[in-house]
């Protein structure tokens, strides 16, 4: 007999032995009672699919014992001297191969997405087929159709978000869906990243359809505040961020630059325009469940977080940036970043930006970044140190007890700029021109006013971003054209929120680090459990490793 796989079918064998006779829900599951006392009752079943986003949230979010601080290392989104979590093997330059064997440095944490957005999904998953044997049953098994199909689109939803973040992250998975047919004694095939993407945007597409369907006079209110924490959604609102949710896996999911061109970003820049309209703003707390552990964690800041120069310093006016990196790489000291950008704190000494940025971000979040007080410098790797963190979300850092306060999953201006890019592609300059200006313009930068990728960003020696550009082994930092200005807006606008952003869209623009894993592999604990082979992803002058990125890194 083979052994089960330990993500998905930890949770999919529970119930499937039982799942041939009507009678599946109302077993005595020894193995799991919990489960079965669950999905044996309807207004159970009911909460399980209501709270799917929580449930997902957790497994993507709940704990820094995950790849999140791994990937905002590879990234240059963090970086941190600590070892825990696997980030001091990650941010090594040049960069080493995600090592997947038995027992190594980040076992767990490349464990930890597999296993519990798998096992999350799938029991969501049995959720479903519960609800619809209740329905076929006794058709208003919930009051009524609207509250059951209410139920259903929500179980879809953190379905369609759980493979999603699995498609974005790993090279490979396993699914089950709703009503999939399962051998209790093997494991369903491990599927290429294209594939689970494909059922992900298939689930919020079920998602839409179901949530369309309800009728408007049987369900006043799509959720309750608890579904999406500080949330109420309306079913329009559901179906907006379902669409938004679908442009972010369909653009993200690329792994290269010529993935990326090839995404169908006619269909990404529909969804971008069916989606959100304010940010997604989940209201986190630690005792009602709603973590966010590596926040929580980054914003201890010595050691585990700061804010490595080598993209950050694009913003940079005082010329500083170019001698810094024709400085050789360990003996780089940070440079004062100084910038009309309102996202950084204000000033041309150190002393005057460390009182900018205050004790805490404003109302408005601004600074995002902050220039630390002295005191707390405690740096790594030269080429890495610099005198900034991100600061954009202080307030939910160890300092608050309860961890408390807003965090966005997913924002407008990273829907706005993602239609940019695929007008950008298109060559449609015009249209993109107006979506990359909206944030630059309500950070105190200039508008871009050409409509071409020629023309260099408006401000002549003082103008944001300056781009590294290397020849003959020498560095200059001349002005950005729209492209370079776009994903300048998309790195700063996404740092340190929704799902490995800048490392996700990194990799699709090129950007990454020479060597930088572009996925993860089956973690060995799946691959252990499949009798099959390990293996690694990533380093330097391997197939698996990103090549040598946009700017000479």
């Amino acid at each position: 007999m083979r052994k089960l796989a330990t993500g998905l079918l930890g949770t999919v064998a529970l119930v499937a032995a039982a799942a041939c006779s009507e009678s599946t829900l109302a077993v005595d599951n020894s193995r799991n009672p919990d489960q079965s006392n669950v999905l044996g009752n309807p207004t159970s079943v009911e909460q399980l699919l209501q709270t799917g986003y929580q449930t997902i949230h957790r497994a993507s979010h709940n704990t820094a014992n995950s790849v999140t601080p791994q990937s905002e290392v590879l990234s240059l989104e963090s970086y941190a001297s600590v070892a825990n979590f696997g980030m001091a093997s990650r941010a090594t330059l040049p960069r080493v191969a995600i090592a997947n064997d038995r027992g190594n440095q980040s076992a767990n944490e490349n464990f930890y997405d597999f296993s519990n957005m798998q096992q999350s999904v799938t029991f969501i998953a049995h959720g479903v087929e519960a609800l619809d044997d209740f329905v076929a049953k006794k058709s208003d098994i919930l009051g009524s159709i609207g509250r059951t199909q209410r139920a259903r689109a929500w179980g879809f939803l953190a379905i369609g978000i759980g493979y999603g973040n699995v498609s974005l992250t790993y090279d490979s998975a396993a699914i089950y869906k709703p009503h999939d047919t399962l051998d209790p004694l093997n494991a369903p095939p491990l599927l290429a990243y294209t594939a689970v993407n494909q059922v992900a945007l298939d689930m919020l597409d079920s998602a839409i359809a179901i949530a369309t369907a309800v009728p408007a006079a049987e369900v006043s209110n799509f959720a309750s505040t608890d579904w999406i924490r500080g949330l109420t959604v309306s079913r329009d609102q559901f179906v907006q961020i379902a669409h938004s949710f679908k442009a972010r896996f369909r653009a993200g999911v690329a792994r290269s630059v010529a993935e990326r061109k090839a995404v169908n970003w006619t269909q990404v820049i529909a969804d971008v325009n069916a989606g959100i309209t304010s940010d997604l703003v989940v209201t986190l707390s630690s005792p009602l469940g709603w973590r966010h552990g590596w926040i929580y964690q980054a914003y201890v800041y010595q050691g585990w977080h700061m804010q490595p120069q080598l993209m950050l310093a694009m913003a940079d006016t005082s010329g500083a940036f170019a001698g810094w990196l024709n400085t050789a790489v360990n003996q780089r000291t940070p440079f004062l970043i100084v910038t009309p950008d309102q996202r950084f704190p204000s000033g041309d000494t150190r002393a005057a930006q460390q009182t900018a940025s205050g004790n805490l971000p404003g109302a408005s979040g601004k600074p995002y970044f902050r220039n630390r007080p002295t005191g707390e410098d405690t740096f790594g790797d030269g080429w890495a140190n610099s005198y900034y963190d991100n600061y954009r979300f202080r307030q939910l850092s160890l300092n608050n007890a309860d961890g408390a306060g807003p965090w966005p999953e997913m924002t407008v201006s990273e829907m706005r700029l993602l239609a940019a890019e695929g007008y950008f592609y298109a060559n449609n300059f015009a249209a993109a021109l107006p979506l990359i200006n909206a944030s630059r313009t309500a950070n105190g930068l200039p508008a871009l006013v050409a409509a071409d990728n020629t023309t260099q960003v408006p401000g002549g020696a003082g103008c944001v971003p300056h781009v590294p550009t290397v020849s003959g082994g020498s560095y200059s930092t001349p002005c950005a054209t729209m492209w370079e200005a776009l994903k300048y807006e998309m790195r700063l606008e996404t740092a340190f929120t929704g799902y490995n952003e800048w490392w996700v869209n990194g990799r699709g623009w090129g950007d990454l680090a020479e060597g930088t894993a572009t996925q993860w592999p089956v973690p060995y604990q799946e691959m252990d459990a499949r009798n099959h082979p390990f293996y690694n992803l990533g380093g330097v002058g391997l197939a698996s490793g990103s090549p040598k990125g946009t700017y000479g890194y």
